[in-house]
């Protein structure tokens, strides 16, 4: 009779014959990239899935991160955020730092996501449109808790996310949608062909319309300011196009790229000119520096929160003040109309309250190399130029939103950036050691 230990172990290697790591960590990544912006839980069970099976890779993973800048960059943004909490002040206790320094760590984990992504285009765009459907959808089942008339009346909403959150997600969606468009145009075959393309434009203009109703409805300045400049720029880019790929579905695209630019104008005139009014008080006291006369209007507060966050940085400018300082020196401000806000809402200024310039420099390098990595793969033809576009236009609008907001420490913050810096980072991280080069992809 064979003994238990015998038994546990013809199991073990009987799981791993049939669950390979191969299989394991690419569904990790579906499930993680379908569940990022529709269900949390989910899309945290994804992210197990794929470091259960990057051990199982262990050897090899080890081998080709070894030499690999952005992981070495990774590596010390986990030494940034590890010695800022040791070294973290007492205006909050250290179970507080301990659990916003682990939000921080997860941030580090963009290599996994880059490991099974591969820097393949086929599965960029497969991992690309499972995260626009979870992000749809999760809309959508928001819906019935929405009151239509008061957004008609001018009310704001993030359809189940922050304003500022949905708006930058949209956009996004819908800047890939557009660039992404030519290609539901391409020729004509048999009739399962036609009839999916048919139903895959159907679907194409519905999301497209959905997208840009968000846009509106959060009544975000940013967002709206963003798509005046970036749409156009689109729509250039598409008329530019003479390859199979864009097709004769270029110009429609264009024009539906450029009239959705204008949109906000005409269907939220008065909105818009309201929602930029507001300020024009706080512009013309920070232009007298006049800083105490500054109103504590929706840009008043950001022009207070970034006076603040210059002087705590100034405080510890090299380590930071600890991984939670932010919301607690916030707090200890006692202005009532601070006291709901977590954040100075500024990435680089935020990141250098809580972890010094140590922080942001390590923060910088990870996008920096992910950019860096992203960009030569298109020189080199590994990567069609719409998706190169998609990717670049998403961490740079995110980018651009760091400016004056903040979602480091959120869940769909995080879960953003290690998806569009893993898939941005695969084109150097995912190539398996020993591997043929990629075939080059198709513009």
């Amino acid at each position: 009779m064979r003994s238990p230990g015998s038994l546990a172990g013809d199991a073990v290697r009987a799981l791993r014959t049939a669950v390979r790591p191969q299989a394991l960590g690419v569904g990790g990544l579906y499930l993680f990239a379908a569940s990022a912006w529709l269900s949390p839980a989910a899309a945290r069970v994804g992210l197990v899935l794929m470091i259960l099976a990057a051990l199982g890779e262990g050897r090899v993973l080890v081998r080709h991160l070894r030499g690999e800048p952005l992981a070495w960059a990774a590596g010390f943004w986990v030494l940034a955020v590890l010695v800022s909490f040791s070294l973290a002040g007492p205006m909050a206790s250290r179970a507080t730092h301990g659990e916003a320094a682990v939000v921080f760590l997860w941030l580090s984990a963009f290599p996994i996501v880059a490991w099974w992504v591969r820097g393949d285009p086929q599965r960029i765009w497969a991992v690309l449109a499972l995260a626009l459907a979870g992000f749809l959808l999760r809309r959508v089942l928001h819906l019935p808790q929405l009151d239509f008339a008061a957004l008609a009346g001018g009310l704001r909403s993030g359809v189940g996310l922050p304003e500022i959150a949905t708006a930058e997600y949209a956009a996004i969606a819908l800047t890939g949608l557009l660039l992404a468009g030519p290609r539901l145009w391409q020729g004509s075959g048999r009739l399962r062909r036609v009839v999916w393309r048919v139903a895959s434009r159907a679907l194409w203009l519905v999301a497209g319309a959905f997208l840009v109703l968000l846009v509106l409805v959060t009544q975000s300045r940013a967002a709206w300011m963003l798509m005046a400049v970036v749409l156009p720029a689109v729509a250039v880019w598409l008329l530019g196009q003479r390859t199979r790929a864009a097709g004769h579905g270029a110009v429609m695209v264009a024009g539906v790229a450029g009239v959705v630019a204008i949109l906000p104008l005409v269907a939220y005139f008065d909105v818009v000119a309201a929602r930029f009014a507001e300020d024009t008080e706080t512009v013309r006291r920070v232009l007298e520096g006049d800083w105490s006369a500054v109103p504590y209007t929706s840009g008043g507060l950001r022009v207070h929160l970034w006076r603040l966050g210059a002087g705590w940085w100034a405080e510890a400018p090299w380590l930071g003040n600890g991984p939670a300082a932010s919301p607690a020196l916030i707090r200890a401000t006692g202005v009532p109309l601070l006291q709901d806000l977590h954040d100075v809402h500024n990435v680089a200024l935020d990141l250098m309250v809580r972890l010094g310039l140590a922080g942001l420099f390590a923060y910088v390098a990870m996008l920096g190399l992910a950019l860096r990595a992203w960009v030569g793969a298109r020189h080199r033809g590994r990567i069609p130029s719409d998706l190169f576009l998609i990717v670049l236009a998403a961490l740079s609008f995110d980018v651009l939103a760091g400016l004056t907001n903040c979602r480091t420490l959120s869940t769909d913050g995080r879960f953003f950036w290690l998806l569009f810096v893993g898939i941005a980072s695969s084109v150097s991280i995912g190539a398996p050691v020993g591997s043929a080069p990629p075939t080059p992809a198709r513009p």
